[in-house]
């Protein structure tokens, strides 16, 4: 004889649960909840938005700045930022 769970399952219907008549929500809660997370969801969107135009702002700067501020020689081992016009000769 296995008894094991017998506890836990009650022999008997196992339809569908119906709530009972105070833990059912109001008409009018669940139009507040649809019209809270409806704009919720529009928060969240702005939100998102603006972290993405922020981004392509950095990002669009950082590309620029790499861009004019390149450098011209081609020597490895010219330090990044000295004066391109100085003339000193390396020996």
């Amino acid at each position: 004889m296995d008894t094991h769970g017998s506890a836990a399952v009650v022999e008997g219907d196992h339809g569908h649960a119906v709530p009972e008549s105070g833990e059912r929500f109001e008409k009018a809660e669940l139009e507040y909840f649809v019209d809270s997370d409806r704009e919720t969801g529009k928060n969240i969107g702005k939100l998102l938005a603006f972290v993405f135009l922020i981004s392509f702002v950095l990002m669009t700067g950082v590309c620029t700045w790499m861009y004019t501020h390149n450098n011209h020689s081609h020597d490895p081992q010219a330090g990044v930022g000295e004066d391109p016009s100085a003339t000193a000769e390396h020996h």
